[in-house]
């Protein structure tokens, strides 16, 4: 005896079972897709509140217009474009533009960095290492802080 063949889509398989869904009637798919296209126009719409997102709008907007001319049905008022807020402009801040000259503090931190480089090539002692490394580090903090160019 043949067994039935099982249908190919509407249905839910599980571990155990086999659950059939019901067919929409194609009436009901096309006012569930009226309201998924309606719903996705008004989310848009809600994300372009600021004018960021005009051409999402204008997609998700126009799929929903284009849906109910194709069946008939009137969309109403589409919602209205956001308009684009103005942003604050950020301060740029030019070379040599209200800073003061640092030149000379710079070059006698970069002298006394290498004179510390020198001194610890030279060998030393672990006592005087650490006051050299120590050093070395608030001589290059210094020289980050006053904005010095690189060697």
């Amino acid at each position: 005896m043949a067994r039935p063949s099982a249908p190919t889509e509407n249905y839910v398989r599980t571990k155990d079972k086999i659950y059939y869904l019901a067919s929409a009637s194609p009436a009901q798919a096309d006012s569930d897709t009226w309201n998924a296209l309606r719903r996705n126009c008004y989310d848009a719409a809600n994300m372009n509140r600021d004018g960021e997102y005009p051409a999402l709008q204008q997609s998700a907007c126009a799929r929903f217009a284009d849906f109910g001319r194709q069946k008939g049905w009137d969309t109403g008022a589409l919602p209205g474009y956001g308009t684009l807020k103005p942003r604050p402009q950020q301060q740029v801040a030019y070379e040599d533009q209200g800073q003061p000259d640092n030149s000379g503090e710079c070059a006698s931190l970069f002298q006394e960095e290498q004179s510390i480089e020198a001194a610890m090539r030279a060998g030393y002692r672990e006592p005087l290492g650490n006051w050299y490394r120590a050093r070395k580090a608030e001589v290059e903090e210094r020289l980050w802080k006053l904005h010095c160019p690189k060697r």
